[in-house]
């Protein structure tokens, strides 16, 4: 087997959809939802192209010990890099981010001079915690990579899930849709390219609906494989400058809180509207296809089931 142990026994299991949570799970091919996140030929990419020896390394150090684990379960332009530097600022944890992503533990291999990506993490979350809790934020890939590696094998039980949602299921995809055109992810960085009307594709923000629909859905049934009961966040709750859900929400898991909230550094990201936004909008649904408009409602399904359960 590849090496997933979580052992799933712990507080209220709970059920999402006709997902529920299993006593235990010996090995990740008995594991299908994390196989199903994607397609063979993903999964490969995530999983199965690296060697062992980069996987795991050969000076097998301990896991950090923690008193809690907190994650952050989102699809792209949900809000996760603002309520990221948010938690760092008022809670006591550091280095928030996409930490079990593989591009990323490679660049901590290739930046500290450790063996491997088991390594990275252990790294990452050794200098993350330095009050004993350990914040992460993850979509799909991440999942499989902490799987591969063992991470799961160690925390699984252990982590305490937020699902970021965006409600605006057009918004967020023309805010990949702009982002990815423009080249400006984050308001921390300009972008490359200058996006004008002729740029307006359909079909490709159709595509990207679909990424978030297929992705909020797979991270749902993740999350239902975790013991601790998830907490559902919506990003226009703090998309206005209002910070008090997601500063409720965080503090629900048990993060320890600072004694006062730490300055705004470099880091900090503010919400960054492309002037073509509305523009694109309004094309968009004018011409609304069937397709479109049956993703917008399963996307609100989705939504008030969460919020009829109280998560």
């Amino acid at each position: 087997g590849r090496g997933l142990v979580l052992d799933l026994t712990g507080p209220d299991p709970i059920a999402i959809g006709n997902q529920r949570a299993r006593p235990a799970i010996q090995d990740m091919t008995n594991f299908p939802d994390i196989l199903d996140l994607y397609s063979p030929a993903r999964i490969s990419k995530h999983v199965e192209d690296y060697p062992d020896e980069l996987l795991h390394g050969t000076a097998r150090t301990p896991w950090p010990e923690l008193q809690g684990m907190v994650g952050i379960f989102f699809t792209s332009r949900s809000g996760s890099t603002a309520l990221a530097r948010l938690a760092e600022r008022h809670f006591t944890v550091e280095r928030v981010g996409e930490t079990l992503n593989a591009p990323t533990l490679q660049r901590v291999v290739g930046r500290r001079s450790l063996d491997s990506m088991q390594a990275a993490l252990k790294w990452n979350i050794r200098t993350g915690s330095p009050a004993g809790w350990y914040l992460f934020k993850s979509g799909g890939a991440g999942l499989l990579n902490a799987a591969r590696i063992g991470f799961l094998d160690q925390y699984g039980a252990a982590i305490r899930p937020i699902f970021l949602l965006r409600q605006d299921l057009v918004g967020q995809a023309l805010s990949i849709f702009l982002a990815r055109n423009s080249g400006q992810f984050h308001s921390t960085r300009p972008g490359d390219r200058a996006v004008t009307d002729a740029d307006f594709d359909r079909r490709r923000i159709e595509t990207h609906m679909a990424a978030i629909c297929n992705g909020n859905a797979r991270l749902e049934r993740i999350i239902g494989h975790f013991s601790w009961p998830p907490r559902l966040l919506l990003y226009e709750s703090y998309r206005d400058g209002n910070h008090a859900a997601p500063l409720a929400a965080l503090a629900a898991t048990g993060l320890p809180a600072r004694a006062s909230p730490r300055a705004e550094d470099a880091r900090a990201v503010v919400r960054n509207t492309h002037p073509l936004t509305a523009r694109f909008r309004e094309r968009f649904m004018e011409g609304l296809s069937p397709r479109a408009s049956e993703m917008i409602a399963r996307h609100a399904e989705l939504i008030a089931a969460w919020q009829a359960r109280g998560a």
